[in-house]
């Protein structure tokens, strides 16, 4: 019976281990990630690549674009422009 409840509590210790590991390692991921949004701000650019979290991995996708440079020429309006016409 002692041996049961020694290897809960020892079982419950590495949970709470593990609980903290992973929470360390999520919040590192997602201060890399404020790292390249706060240099992008402070740059004053688009953040032309996707950025990813994956589990507990950060990482700069390059082959997603969130935008297409030079952006695509906008079409022509189809009505005709007339001045008796809002």
């Amino acid at each position: 019976m002692h041996y049961t409840r020694q290897s809960g509590i020892n079982l419950f210790k590495k949970f709470e281990d593990w609980i903290l590991v992973s929470q360390k390692a999520g919040m590192d991921t997602i201060e890399e990630m404020c790292t390249v949004i706060k240099k992008a701000i402070e740059d004053e650019v688009k953040i032309q690549h996707e950025l990813r979290i994956k589990f507990m991995d950060f990482t700069v996708d390059d082959t997603v674009l969130n935008y297409i440079n030079p952006p695509i020429p906008k079409l022509e309006a189809i009505e005709e422009y007339r001045e008796d016409r809002f």
